[in-house]
């Protein structure tokens, strides 16, 4: 009876080393982007008030053909990503192209986006969420 009792203890600790040890599998995939989601902190106010500098947005990947005007996008330009969102989008020969804009802008983007720049759509956003992941990326610069 003891030994069955120690037994039922060692499979319980067993079991929830391997939940910690996947849950924090799970977190690293996330943040080093190698889910279908991902993590962004948001640096500049161009999409203020909707996002602000500081915020988390979790970045849902998609296909563009699915993007739609006024959906908040993250795309690549100048190896960077920015985020904005579509105001316009035209179909061309080679697929989508689409217009961008960040809210708090007084213009549209100058260059138009293409399918192969966009990493996705902005699906949540954590107000100042972010803020850490600045600070640091300020302290090691």
């Amino acid at each position: 009876m003891e030994t069955e009792t120690k037994d039922r203890g060692k499979t319980k600790r067993c079991l929830r080393w391997a939940a910690v040890l996947l849950l924090a599998a799970l977190v690293m995939a996330f943040f080093f982007g190698m889910l279908p989601v991902f993590p962004l902190a948001v640096a500049t106010g161009s999409m203020e008030p909707a996002i602000e500098i500081g915020d988390a947005v979790v970045i849902g990947r998609t296909d563009a053909e699915a993007l739609q005007e006024g959906q908040v996008i993250a795309y690549r330009l100048d190896g960077q990503i920015v985020v904005h969102r579509i105001t316009e989008r035209t179909e061309t020969a080679l697929g989508p192209v689409f217009r961008t804009k960040g809210d708090h802008n007084n213009a549209p983007d100058l260059q138009d986006v293409t399918a192969d720049q966009i990493c996705g759509r902005v699906l949540l956003v954590v107000p100042k969420g972010g803020t850490a992941s600045l600070w640091l990326r300020q302290l090691l610069q």
